[in-house]
């Protein structure tokens, strides 16, 4: 089941006041076409002088095209999670798109090692609905010659498009997270730093991936406050 880790490490962090914050834009017509997704939590004692972590982002873009009957919508831009919440992000942004009846699709230009692993868990999970781009879709695409994606692994997955059908207990936390956010009523210069974080985070897990490898294994403590933040995530 894609997200089994979902609860699990949000659990883990919910000390923390793990918050969820839903950034989306439209085009001139109205038309949402651009969803992003940070999830974050408190941290004290910070050498960058902030009050938060910020564990993962992901975001997508219209394609303007379907399948199945669906809006098709491509990762885009530079995503990144800290280990143990690449599903939890992947979770929460097809649960937005989900919402705008849209199915996710990868990145059409290049997909790194990580996102490939991401995609090839929801291609075989038995809680997400699978649709195939036939060679004759205008989306289809072959990534064999990219770089950033690794030989070994299978092509189908690139040329399919996601659907998540979420728990219930998934739904929950989701809107816990979201909620939690807007209680902080972050100003725009905070949120300001949250947009920076996401554009960076990425680059700084590869350039620290023993750190996060020790989050990981010491079940997140590393990053907890030394005291429950008020209002923390129940679950």
């Amino acid at each position: 089941m894609f997200g089994k880790y979902y609860e699990e490490n949000l659990r883990a962090v919910s000390s923390a006041k793990p918050s969820l914050w839903i950034n989306s834009q439209s085009d001139i017509t109205g038309d949402l076409n651009q969803l992003e997704c940070y999830l974050y939590i408190d941290i004290e004692d910070n050498e960058y002088a902030t009050d938060y972590f910020l564990l993962a982002h992901a975001s997508a873009q219209a394609s303007g095209y379907s399948v199945n009957g669906l809006p098709i919508w491509h990762i885009s831009g530079i995503s990144g999670a800290i280990k143990g919440f690449g599903e939890v992000i992947y979770s929460s942004l097809m649960i937005e798109l989900g919402k705008q009846g849209a199915v996710l699709v990868s990145d059409r230009q290049a997909i790194t090692a990580d996102a490939e692993k991401i995609h090839l868990k929801l291609q075989a999970s038995d809680n997400v609905q699978n649709n195939y781009l036939t060679a004759t879709h205008p989306l289809h695409t072959n990534l064999e010659t990219e770089l950033d994606r690794n030989p070994d692994y299978p092509i189908s997955h690139i040329n399919t498009a996601y659907k998540l059908n979420p728990s219930k207990k998934v739904l929950s936390m989701h809107d816990v997270m979201m909620k939690s956010h807007d209680s902080r009523n972050l100003d725009e210069k905070k949120l300001a730093y949250l947009k920076e974080e996401g554009q960076y985070l990425a680059e700084w897990i590869i350039m620290n991936c023993d750190e996060t490898d020790t989050y990981l294994s010491n079940g997140f403590k590393d990053l907890l406050p030394a005291k429950a933040v008020d209002c923390a995530l129940s679950i």
